[in-house]
């Protein structure tokens, strides 16, 4: 008897402990499972559809903030959701600011933070990570109907998800993201009183903000500043 009440409260203390971990919303706060939205016949039929609304169609094994046990997730960049595999059945995690989802080794990790302008409450990639920032990237899949010929000369399109460019920004930490610039001034400018430094440094290592690699080294580079 005292073996099996043991086990119970150890359930409990688990459950509670993971429930806590992953974060909740509303009324369903405090629940472990029954928090994360249930997909289970509510699967969108995309066949006939070329494209993926994913990033990577497969499940990555990884953890969910600091639950200790791991899980096989994946993101959906059209409808923004960070999906989640347990039993054969495919969840969804929250969109709720402080919800991350990562693989330290494969060094890939998703966290829900608010977009400045429209304060929408979504996922972002943590690109690259700094000392005095991190490197965020809003990752987008567009879907377009299917476009059916309306003379001889035009061809039938079928219904396609097209992956649309990242959105960059810079998390500074308590919910301070600002968006970088596209335009090559307005992108120095958000370096403040470091601005002619970075600049130079660019300059002289022909760096260009927009290309992935060199924006990775000119960042690196502001941060030691």
């Amino acid at each position: 008897m005292t073996k099996n009440i043991l086990k119970v409260l150890v359930f409990l203390i688990t459950t509670t402990t993971f429930a806590q971990s992953i974060g909740s919303s509303g009324s369903s706060r405090g629940r472990f499972f029954s928090d994360l939205i249930s997909k289970e016949g509510k699967n969108v039929d995309y066949t006939g559809v070329e494209g993926s609304p994913y990033i990577v169609k497969d499940f990555f094994q990884g953890k969910i903030n600091e639950y200790p046990n791991e899980v096989l997730f994946r993101y959906n960049a059209y409808r923004d959701v960070v999906e989640i595999k347990s039993n054969s059945k495919t969840y969804e995690l929250p969109r709720k600011e402080g919800n991350r989802v990562y693989n330290s080794s494969l060094k890939i990790a998703y966290s829900v933070h608010k977009d400045p302008v429209t304060e929408t409450i979504g996922y972002y990639k943590e690109e690259l990570p700094l000392k005095n920032f991190t490197l965020l990237s809003k990752q987008k899949v567009k879907f377009l109907k299917e476009k059916q010929a309306v003379s001889s000369y035009e061809n039938s399109k079928p219904a396609r998800f097209k992956r649309i460019k990242d959105v960059y920004y810079l998390d500074f930490g308590k919910g301070e993201l600002k968006k970088l610039p596209k335009k090559k001034k307005a992108f120095f400018k958000i370096m403040g009183d470091k601005k002619d430094q970075v600049k130079e440094f660019a300059k002289k290592n022909k760096l260009k903000h927009k290309r992935k690699k060199d924006l990775f080294r000119i960042l690196r580079y502001y941060n030691s500043l």
